[in-house]
Parts: structure tokens; C-alpha cells; sequence
């Protein structure tokens, strides 16, 4: 749905982008913690629900 109405109307799904917004936050902040680099790394996204699938995209 966000995709196909994207350019029609503003849409924002909570469980979708907002769990994948402070998730990408934390993983990119925790590498940087860490001394590594987001862009040569790997994450493990376990769920295939709604929010899962909008943290892998």
C-alpha cells in the first residue's frame, strides 16, 4: 500500500517504517560503538512480518 499510493497520498505505517527507522538508527549507531563500518557489514533480520520486512528495505 505505501508503494502504490506513495505518490498520491502521505502514508506513514508505524509498525512498518517507524520500527525500521529506530532499528537502523541503533544498528548504525552500535557498529560506530563498535569501530565498524555500516557499509562493510551484515545484519540478520529474523521475521518476516511487517516490521521485519521494513527493516531489510
Amino acid at each position: 500500500m505505501l508503494e502504490k499510493y506513495r505518490n498520491q497520498y502521505r502514508c506513514f505505517n508505524d509498525d512498518i517504517q517507524g520500527t525500521a527507522t529506530v532499528s537502523a538508527a541503533t544498528i548504525k549507531r552500535a557498529l560506530l560503538k563498535a569501530g565498524k563500518e555500516p557499509s562493510t557489514s551484515r545484519v540478520f533480520v529474523v521475521g518476516g512480518g511487517s516490521a521485519g520486512c521494513g527493516i531489510a528495505s
